[in-house]
Order: structure tokens, then C-alpha cells, then sequence
């Protein structure tokens, strides 16, 4: 089996996709990629926040809304999301200490993300936010790039952000701001509903953490089998072509004894024979002949044409 020169191997392939990661997953590459997606997706939801002030109180007729507070919160997501993005794109990546530098980058930008969601939440109702849900969000994009420790790290810092808003609010510390018309209303912040609420987002961060971050492991496994298997098969197929070739070399002699026989019987006989016995004896040494050809060559890729008509 003959390999064009200008095709890479699978081995130079796999090596340009993982560069020194064993698997895709981790690898500096897919990291890079994810994170300059989800740089994207931050500036559209700063896009989204600055619309959304508007739309909230003059189409919906939500009232109270600190719109103030939340362009201000918007200009702080788009300004450090542009530093996460200059870096992300504007450098190479191509140092030895490049995967280190972007997991801290990652860090960073998850740990950042999660202060910014609970400033929103506070703006937005507090512990009743519709915002409280991309929590989760988060949660589920550390499972997917990092370590299981360093996914329950960052859900371990999302819920102390979740749980301080919410014992703040509860002890008066932290003014309750409830727009209304995009949470409810009632000023009394009950402790047996703080409780609740916390301990279901314990609960909540814990368990998805856990999946996320089995998940991913889960994949980077079964990853890591299939390139087992694939190096098992790329050595089952490389021992075929030794043992054709050695086969290939070991019947040259005895094939070339059996043509030159065959030739002669020709020469000798042929002008005196039957048509049918001619063309049974050319066939003959055209086939012992093929069984000397090499693997790769046009005899035996015509031959294979002929058997697979036939």
C-alpha cells in the first residue's frame, strides 16, 4: 500500500489537532475555539442587556428597573469580555506555556462571568431573578473544558456569590431591588424561603457539576479507546502489507520458473496446439506472472478490477 507524499500521515494529523493534549477535549486548540465562541456570546449579551433596558420599561411596562445600573453593568461586561477577546485573538499560542496561559484565561473568565450574573441577579430581584438559572449555564461550560476539581471549585465560588446575595438580602444588608413586573412584588424576604433556596442550589450546583464534569470524563475515555484502537488497526495494517510483501518476494522465484516454463511450452508447442489450449497457456502465465507483481502495482489493480466484475 503506497501513501501519497503530499497527504499527512493520521499520526501528524492527530498530533496538529491535540498538539501535547491526550484528548481533543483538552486539547489547546478546541480550548481556544470555545473560548473565542463563548467571547462572542458575551458581547451579545451585552448587546442584549443595553436592549433590554430599553424594551423591559417602554414595551413591557416594567417598572423600577435600575437601567442605570444595568448599562453600567453592561460597559463592565463589554470592556474585561474585550480584553479576553484581544488575548484570545490577537496572540499566537504557540509557546510551550500557551495551554497554562489560556487555562488561567479560562479561570478568569468563568470566575468573572459569575460575578457579573450575580450583579444582574441583584438588579434584577435578587434570589428571585430569572437569572438565577445561568448559573447552571456556567456551570455546565466549566464541566465541559476543565477538571472535575476545578469544576466544583467554580461551582463551590458561583453558589458563595448565590448563597452571599442571598443571606444579604435576608439580613438587610443588601438593598432588595424588585422591578415590577419581572419578579414578584413582595418585599418580605421570609427566612424559611432563603433556606429553601439555598439548599436546593447546593443541591442543584452540586449534582450538575458532578454529571457535567462525568460527562466530559466520560468522553475523554471513550476518546482515548477509539485511539487505541485506531494505532491497533494502523499496526494490524501495516503488518498485512510486510507479510504481503515478503509473500510478494518469496514467489518471485518459483513464478518466474513456472513463466519461464510456460514460455517455453509455448514456443515449443504453441504453433502446433489448439487455439483453446494457446489461450489457456497465455492465461496461465499471465496469472503466474500477476503473482509476482507488488502490492500496489497496475497488475494486481487490474486484476482486482476483473475479480470484482466477475
Amino acid at each position: 500500500m503506497r501513501m501519497n507524499p503530499e497527504t499527512p500521515s493520521p499520526q501528524l494529523s492527530l498530533r496538529a489537532l491535540l498538539g501535547d493534549s491526550s484528548s481533543f477535549l483538552a486539547s489547546l486548540r478546541f480550548l481556544r475555539e470555545r473560548l473565542l465562541v463563548y467571547s462572542l456570546a458575551r458581547f451579545g449579551v451585552a448587546l442584549a442587556i443595553v436592549v433590554g433596558a430599553w424594551f423591559a420599561p417602554t414595551i413591557v411596562g416594567i417598572e423600577q428597573l435600575s437601567v442605570r445600573g444595568l448599562h453600567v453593568l453592561a460597559a463592565c461586561l463589554f470592556l474585561y469580555n474585550t480584553i479576553i477577546f484581544s488575548l484570545l485573538y490577537l496572540s499566537s499560542w504557540s509557546s510551550p506555556a500557551s495551554y497554562r496561559q489560556l487555562i488561567l484565561i479560562m479561570h478568569g473568565a468563568i470566575g468573572l462571568d459569575f460575578v457579573f450574573l450575580t450583579a444582574a441577579r441583584w438588579l434584577v430581584g435578587g434570589v428571585g431573578s430569572p437569572f438565577s438559572s445561568f448559573y447552571i449555564l456556567h456551570i455546565i461550560l466549566a464541566g465541559m473544558l476543565l477538571p472535575r476539581v476545578f469544576v466544583l471549585l467554580h461551582a463551590l465560588f458561583g453558589y458563595l456569590l448565590f448563597a452571599g446575595l442571598a443571606l444579604g438580602q435576608w439580613s438587610g444588608a443588601v438593598p432588595y431591588l424588585a422591578p415590577t413586573g419581572a419578579v414578584m412584588c413582595d418585599r418580605h424576604f421570609d427566612h424559611r424561603y432563603a433556606i429553601t433556596t439555598l439548599v436546593v442550589h447546593a443541591v442543584l450546583f452540586t449534582v450538575t457539576a458532578l454529571l457535567v464534569s462525568e460527562m466530559a470524563s466520560a468522553l475523554k475515555r471513550g476518546e482515548s479507546a477509539l485511539r487505541a484502537l485506531n494505532a491497533e488497526l494502523e499496526q494490524l495494517s501495516s503488518m498485512r502489507r510486510d507479510f504481503l510483501h515478503v509473500i510478494a518476494h518469496n514467489l518471485k522465484a518459483p513464478t518466474a520458473a513456472a513463466t519461464m516454463m510456460l514460455t517455453t511450452v509455448e514456443q515449443i508447442w504453441g504453433p502446433t496446439a489448439p487455439e483453446e489450449a494457446q489461450s489457456a497457456l497465455k492465461r496461465a502465465r499471465e496469472r503466474i506472472q500477476e503473482l509476482g507483481q507488488p502490492d500496489s502495482g497496475p497488475a494486481t489493480t487490474e486484476l482486482a478490477r476483473k475479480r470484482r466484475i466477475a
